[in-house]
C-alpha cells in the first residue's frame, strides 16, 4: 500500500500531515506442526510412509507447502522434491519405494508475500531385502544344472541383511513342493520324499 497525504488547516497555517498505510504481519511466515512421521532413532520405515502436518497463518494469504527428501548418507546430495501441497491440512502417502538409508524430510510452506518457514524430520528408510542362500552338501551330483541329491543330503539356507541400514533377519521361511510355508530352524529334511522333482522356496524377512 502507498502513502496517503492530507492537508488541514490549523488557524492561518497550512499543515501537512501523512498517513501510513502498512499490510498486516507482512513478516509473519506460515507456522507448521509436524504430527508424522517422528524422528525416532529406533525406527526404520520401509514402504508408504504417512506425511501428516498442518499449517496454520495468520494473514490468511497461505499460498503452498513443498515436502522435499534429503539423502543424509550422502553430504553433497542436495533437497529432492517430492511434491507441491496447496492445502493448510497435509495428508500425504509417500512411497519409499527406491530410498534406503538416513533421509531428513522437510516441509516448507509459503505465503502470498513470499515468506517461507520450514521444519523437518529425520528418519531411516530400509527398503533392501535380505539375500538367503540354499547351501546343498554332499552328497550331490550336478546334472543340466540341477542337483540330484539323497535323503541323507543336508540343505540349508543362510540369510544375509545388507545395504545402508541394517535391521537384520527375523525369520527365513522355506516351502517344499505344494506343503505349507515353514519357518526354517535348521536342516532341511528330505526323509519320506519320493524320488523325483522336487521344488523348494525360500525367503527373509
Amino acid at each position: 500500500a502507498g502513502n496517503i497525504t492530507a492537508v488541514t488547516l490549523v488557524g492561518d497555517i497550512f499543515s501537512t500531515s501523512v498517513y501510513v498505510i502498512l499490510p498486516r504481519s507482512i513478516n509473519k511466515p506460515p507456522e507448521i506442526n509436524i504430527t508424522s512421521p517422528v524422528s525416532d532413532a529406533g525406527k526404520v520405515w520401509t514402504g508408504n510412509i504417512n506425511i501428516d502436518a498442518t499449517i496454520t497463518d495468520i494473514d490468511n494469504d497461505f499460498k503452498l507447502a513443498r515436502i522435499l527428501i534429503k539423502n543424509l548418507d550422502n553430504t553433497t546430495a542436495d533437497s529432492q522434491l517430492i511434491t507441491t501441497i496447496y492445502n493448510q491440512n497435509i495428508n500425504y502417502v509417500f512411497n519409499t519405494i527406491g530410498y534406503t538409508g538416513k533421509y531428513s524430510i522437510y516441509i516448507e510452506p509459503e505465503d502470498s508475500a513470499g515468506n517461507k518457514t520450514i521444519d523437518n524430520r529425520i528418519i531411516k528408510i530400509d527398503n533392501t531385502a535380505p539375500v538367503t542362500e540354499l547351501i546343498i552338501s554332499s552328497p550331490v551330483v550336478y546334472k543340466h544344472n540341477l542337483p540330484y541329491v539323497s535323503s541323507y543330503t543336508e540343505i540349508k539356507l543362510n540369510s544375509m541383511d545388507s545395504g545402508n541400514i541394517v535391521t537384520g533377519i527375523n525369520n527365513i521361511y522355506f516351502q517344499l513342493d505344494n506343503n505349507p510355508v515353514q519357518v526354517y530352524t535348521g536342516i532341511i529334511n528330505l526323509t519320506g520324499y519320493s524320488e523325483g522333482m522336487h521344488c523348494i522356496k525360500y525367503y527373509s524377512a
